[in-house]
């Protein structure tokens, strides 16, 4: 049996869309196409389908685990909608997720620029540096004191520590502020371990910048795949990112 896939990426966070609906294989599937020596490889499975006229959103990571909301998957989704002739360029359109709905707008096609909204962070402070954040799902926010914290070799060890110390894990980023204006990122997500980019966790970042008066309320985040422009209006998180369709093709199950 095969099945047709397009592989999209954004900011260096990859990803296999598949035009259908989940079922009880998804997590099996998942795991098997996102390898990257044995499958297709990507981040992330992400299921792109209507159901009573309103476009749907399933992920599943790489390890097989559900994710609630991929900001960066979202983008590519609608880009990919948008090829399929789903959603209209400039419009903005409804897309259910599991944590509720997100609305996207493609502003480009040449290459592909999103703009999603992302919806209201809860914040949690834990101490001055460390940061609960929900944007959809769960981000644990550390603030560093130089840029060479943040470039140092174990740090993404103490993500992985950190998430699998919460139950259900955690996506983890360290964030130095270079500025008002830029925070510089690196991140550690659930499921698929360290990644060019996370799309929640810039807003995450963000959000919690802005709560403690580190950052300005339009940031660029810059993640080692590239950078999302952010802006926090009327209580509601803004990411603007690129996608990009990599490729397409069709694999065995």
């Amino acid at each position: 049996m095969t099945n047709k896939f397009y592989k999209w990426e954004g900011l260096g966070n990859d990803f296999i869309i598949l035009c259908a609906e989940p079922d009880e294989n998804s997590s099996k599937l998942a795991k098997k196409v996102c390898n990257r020596h044995l499958g297709v490889g990507g981040d992330g499975l992400i299921y792109l389908f209507l159901r009573q006229g309103l476009l749907h959103m399933e992920i599943f990571n790489s390890d097989g685990t559900i994710a609630n909301m991929c900001g960066n998957g979202i983008r590519c989704l609608a880009g990919e909608a948008h090829r399929l002739g789903l959603l209209n360029l400039r419009e903005r359109t409804a897309v259910m997720t599991r944590s509720g709905l997100r609305y996207v707008t493609v502003e480009d096609s040449d290459p592909y620029k999103v703009t999603v909204d992302m919806g209201r962070a809860k914040i949690a402070v834990q101490h001055d540096k460390c940061v609960k954040v929900d944007v959809g799902n769960p981000h644990l926010v550390i603030f560093l004191d130089s840029e060479d914290e943040l470039n140092s070799f174990t740090l993404m060890r103490e993500g992985e520590i950190l998430d699998k110390l919460e139950p259900g894990g955690i996506n983890v980023e360290f964030a130095y502020p270079a500025d008002k204006n830029i925070i510089k990122v690196r991140v550690w997500e659930r499921g698929a371990g360290e990644t060019k980019a996370c799309g929640t966790g810039a807003c995450a970042v963000t959000a919690a910048a802005n709560y403690l008066n580190l950052c300005n309320e339009r940031v660029d985040v810059q993640l080692p795949g590239g950078i999302l422009s952010i802006n926090l209006e009327d209580e509601h998180i803004f990411m603007c990112g690129s996608a990009n369709l990599v490729f397409e093709g069709e694999f065995y199950e």
